[in-house]
């Protein structure tokens, strides 16, 4: 592609996580497929599984962690499969404003 290393490092960052800073090892988030969408790509947003996620996972306690418009803020790439459970009263706060993580935590904490 020519890039630099610096640049490929970069752009690695924002499609996979370094090792041992995976979401995943602490049981707080998961990839969700389904029979007919075996892979984790951009139009699992538009699934049946997908399209009620994102309108309903909030409801129980969920949240799409990389969200599409929060990439800049997350410094991740767009992921509608990645759900982070952050709990029912959390996930409302989050979707009530609109926040990703990152606002949500630094409203609460400062930031």
């Amino acid at each position: 592609l020519g890039l630099s290393q610096e640049e490929a490092v970069i752009e690695a960052r924002r499609w996979v996580a370094p090792p041992g800073t995976s979401e995943h090892h602490t049981g707080l988030a998961l990839d969700i497929v389904t029979p007919s969408h075996q892979v984790l790509n951009h139009a699992f947003a538009g699934t049946d599984a997908g399209i009620w996620m994102a309108a309903h996972g909030w409801e129980h306690g969920f949240v799409i962690r990389y969200p599409e418009d929060k990439q800049d803020i997350t410094g991740i790439t767009y992921e509608p499969w990645h759900m982070r459970y952050v709990g029912k009263e959390h996930a409302a706060a989050m979707h009530a404003h609109n926040e990703c993580l990152e606002e949500y935590v630094a409203r609460l904490y400062g930031g």
